[in-house]
């Protein structure tokens, strides 16, 4: 009747634990948990007290610390405990040999709490906190069990750990008896063996705690004070709390900042929340990525929902996205860029705009046709030019996914007109747009549209934007039928070699050259059949002879409004 699967074997240190761990799931609903089981006929009747005793503690304590009791089966020669799915601290350090010190400085954090709690609000001794005691949950929340040797401070302990376990014998220094001693001494003791073997590896014998050579420069005034023979000299878990949380302490950095600040979410107004989600994007990088997935993520997307975030979630949301799944993406991250998408507030959607590079790719193109786009079209005739100009660029990301019934029938509408705005900027990159978007256009939309719009463009008094449109030619080149060049193309680029402004006369007469050549080779064709529809294929030749006027394609001719290349224009 135990409804659960119990799965692979792990090993942490069966020489020093009664329990064998298992990985196991609810047969019901498939949930993942780690399952403890202890053979009393196999291990012994010691060790089975021991069991027992970490058993009944574990489901009687709660705190977050603390190995989280789910359910539990107890006969007279077998006890089973199921808790909360985790992983061995010593695996989860080997893992990665370099492990974030970040990490480590938030485990050691919560091993002082709930010592803390332990020690001074229950007046209970764990007397047995070692590596191989401590468990870590899918959040990268650090567990304690292992309360096999628990005792009330006001009682003597009847099991002595030694005795139990020999291999405990090079944590004997945890079991002498110094005379007078603190509630916490021992356990503070043990975590400042802890602290070695978390930067050095496992402790072989005792004499090894003294060598302090890879412990952290932050760390080692306390932890020599920790492992002071002198019980009186080992400072409080909360004494430790407060010294490595002040400024420049170990505990003071913005991973544990930030949990601390995720644990009190709920008391928080919402101008500490907005400017919390806005420092994020600073620190996001530096954190783990299980913890971004599994605990930062779903707090971005709840505050969005519900806590009326907006836009403050959107970068360090679009950073997290990075290490998301496809599925994971469309599931957690989309719904909630949609959604913003139909936000009033300007400084919200010229934000999303500007992060657009990096979520575009995951945009279903039925959704930005008929959910996205309507919103974000509102932006061309926004009365703000930098939202205009944000949405123009944005359309270089997702015209290859709108339907050729909404590029023909509103948006080329919207460059025509941008093409006539009063901003230079704006009717430079409106050009550049169109050219570098023009190859999702249809050919019936290409021919009515292209041309017409590169010649409105190199009519403009502002040099730039006259370039832009001789570029667009260039790039475009391709899609022109010989009857085009000869007659509208190149008469209009040729009454153009005068421009006042050399960059524009440079780039004419490269243009030229291109059209030129363009048609000499046509020439040469036309001693033997034409093309069914007399359109120019772009060879390897033409496209060399255009090499240098295409390279200048490739990026905005105006970044922005504020660009130190164009300060003003007509």
């Amino acid at each position: 009747n135990f409804p659960y699967e119990m799965g692979e074997k792990i090993d942490f240190g069966e020489e020093i634990s009664p329990w064998t761990l298992y990985e196991g799931k609810k047969i019901n609903g498939g949930e993942k948990v780690s399952i403890f089981i202890c053979d009393i006929s196999k291990v012994g009747t010691d060790q089975g007290n021991v069991a027992k005793a970490d058993y009944k503690r574990i489901k009687t304590t709660r705190h977050p610390n603390v190995l989280k009791y789910i359910d539990g089966l107890e006969t007279d020669g077998n006890i089973s405990l199921v808790t909360e799915h985790v992983v061995p601290l010593i695996d989860y350090v080997n893992e990665e040999s370099d492990r974030n010190e970040y990490e480590i400085s938030w485990g050691l954090y919560q091993i002082l709490k709930i010592a803390s709690f332990l020690n001074i609000d229950c007046k209970i001794i764990h007397n047995n906190i070692t590596i191989n005691s401590i468990f870590v949950d899918k959040f990268g929340d650090w567990k304690l069990g292992g309360f096999g040797f628990a005792h009330n401070n006001a009682e003597p302990s009847t099991l002595i750990p030694t005795k139990v376990f020999p291999a405990l014998s090079k944590y004997k220094h945890y079991f002498q008896d110094e005379g007078k001693t603190e509630c916490w001494s021992n356990d503070i003791q043990s975590i400042g063996s802890l602290i070695w073997e978390l930067f050095n590896g496992p402790l072989s014998e005792s004499s090894s705690l003294s060598n302090t050579m890879k412990i952290p420069k932050l760390l080692i005034t306390h932890y020599r004070k920790m492992i002071s023979p002198k019980p009186h000299l080992r400072p409080s878990p909360r004494q430790l709390i407060d010294h490595c949380r002040s400024d420049g302490g170990f505990m003071k950095n913005s991973y544990v900042d930030t949990n601390l600040f995720l644990e009190e979410l709920q008391l928080k107004d919402t101008d500490e929340k907005t400017a919390f989600f806005k420092s994020l994007n600073d620190h996001v990088d530096e954190f783990p990525v299980k913890f971004c997935k599994q605990r930062l993520l779903p707090q971005l997307i709840n505050a969005f929902e519900f806590g009326g975030a907006g836009s403050a979630v959107l970068q360090p949301l679009i950073k997290i996205g990075r290490h998301l799944t496809d599925e994971e993406y469309q599931e957690k991250v989309i719904p909630c860029i949609i959604k913003l998408f139909s936000s009033p507030d300007r400084s919200t959607r010229i934000n999303l705009l500007q992060q657009m590079e990096f979520f575009a790719k995951y945009l279903n193109p039925k959704v930005v046709d008929s959910q996205i786009y309507p919103q974000l079209a509102t932006g061309f005739t926004d009365t703000v030019p930098a939202l205009r100009e944000e949405t123009i660029k944005s359309m270089v990301l997702l015209v290859p996914k709108l339907s050729e019934s909404t590029i023909s029938k509103d948006l080329l509408k919207h460059f025509a007109i941008l093409q006539q705005d009063e901003q230079s900027s704006i009717r430079t990159n409106t050009t550049i747009c169109l050219g570098k978007v023009a190859c999702h256009f249809s050919e019936a939309t290409r021919q009515r549209v292209l041309a017409t719009a590169f010649l409105r463009a190199m009519q403009d008094p502002f040099p730039p934007a006259r370039i832009a449109g001789i570029l667009g030619f260039a790039a475009t080149k391709s899609y022109y039928s010989q009857k085009d060049i000869a007659e509208k193309i190149l008469p209009n680029l040729c009454s153009k070699t005068l421009d006042s402004d050399k960059s524009v006369r440079d780039q004419i007469f490269a243009s030229i050259r291109q059209f030129l050549a363009i048609m000499e080779s046509y020439s040469e064709q036309m001693k033997r059949e034409p093309t069914e529809n007399g359109t120019v294929n772009d060879d390897q030749g033409l496209a060399a002879t255009a090499a240098g006027a295409a390279s200048s394609w490739a990026g905005w001719a105006v970044n922005s409004l504020a660009s130190k290349i164009i300060t003003k224009g007509p």
